[in-house]
């Protein structure tokens, strides 16, 4: 069972593989088409990408939408509202 839980917690794994593939958020914003400023707030978890972006931030690591963005300690899931919580929660 899921437990969402509303912080705003920093998505290390999301920062690592950037990293790891040499690449900038402005790469990233350019590659999505958001802002620099944006895709860096995601990063940091002040702000929840919509599903459609987050789908598309996890199919181009190769990762799962609930590994980016998901607390793996606690199975919690790392969102700023309880409707874009459920809407997560919905597609997975």
């Amino acid at each position: 069972m899921l437990v969402l839980k509303i912080e705003k917690t920093p998505r290390h794994k999301l920062i690592q593989l950037r990293r790891e593939h040499g690449l900038k958020q402005k790469d990233l914003a350019v590659k999505f088409g958001i802002t620099t400023s944006y895709y860096g707030m995601i990063e940091l978890g002040t702000r929840n990408p919509s599903l459609e972006l987050a789908q598309q931030i996890a199919d181009y690591f190769g990762e799962t939408v609930k590994s980016l963005f998901f607390n793996h300690t606690t199975n919690e899931m790392l969102c700023g509202s309880l409707e874009q919580a459920a809407t997560y929660e919905a597609a997975l």
